[in-house]
């Protein structure tokens, strides 16, 4: 938490990507605060990853040395986390101008299908106009370049 004076500000984070679809949407805004303790399997939190990027994402394991994480929107686990790199956990979502609970993780058995609708979805996003772009290595190419 932000300190300012004797008063503690809450840390408001927008929401960029659709990694955690559909508990967090691109826009919503989470209140995060302090992970203090040990942090349990189902709570979202910010960690520092493997990498040195932060990321926002669901717990589905922990030991006595490590986590493990994974969007809601993801069909694999995030690579094994040390637990010193747990920086914040989730407390407030904020849609549409309504504070609520975080909701609890989709069933998993949806989780492919969400995963799969999420990357149509962004790549027909990205690629306005074209529906289908030959590669090079395709069997239906003709020498490369777009079919649109």
């Amino acid at each position: 938490m932000a300190r300012l004076g004797s008063h503690v500000r809450p840390i408001w984070y927008r929401v960029k990507g659709g990694s955690m679809e559909p508990t967090f949407a691109p826009g919503d805004e989470v209140r995060l605060e302090l992970a203090r303790g040990r942090v349990a399997v189902g709570e979202v939190v910010v960690v520092r990853g493997v990498h040195g990027n932060l990321m926002i994402h669901r717990v589905v394991s922990v030991s006595a040395r490590a986590i493990v994480t994974r969007g809601d929107a993801c069909p694999f686990d995030d690579h094994p986390i040390p637990t010193g790199r747990v920086l914040l956990r989730a407390v407030t979502l904020r849609r549409g101008g309504r504070d609520g609970p975080i909701p609890r993780p989709p069933a998993r058995a949806l989780r492919p299908l969400r995963s799969i609708l999420r990357r149509c979805r962004a790549s027909l996003s990205a690629a306005r106009g074209r529906w289908w772009t030959a590669r090079p290595s395709s069997s239906t190419s003709t020498g490369g370049g777009s079919w649109a």
